[in-house]
């Protein structure tokens, strides 16, 4: 279930192995899946709510990654912030 962008910010002493693990687990998972390998996208986690950051070329790619993490153990919800960009257009 998508969440709140503002609901993904935390101190980061509130950081934890759990995080962290989840965290792992996305990266290996979108590193594996033909959709989504290659890709520059970064993963937050916090209490188990992740916040997918980045931009890529496709929206299939995007919604790609959103079915990878919110099919994971361990994810609470998450949000999409992956943007979609066209050739070398990204915004600074």
């Amino acid at each position: 279930m998508p969440l709140e962008p503002h609901r993904l910010t935390a101190p980061s002493h509130l950081y934890t192995s759990r995080d962290v693990g989840v965290t792992w687990r996305i990266n290996q998972a979108l590193e594996h899946d033909p959709r989504t390998k290659g890709r520059q996208i970064q993963v937050n986690a916090v209490e188990g709510r992740i916040r997918l950051l980045g931009y890529v070329d496709d929206p299939a790619v995007r919604e790609a990654a959103g079915a990878i993490v919110s099919a994971l153990p361990g994810v609470h919800g998450f949000f999409n912030e992956l943007r979609v960009v066209h050739g070398h257009h990204r915004p600074l």
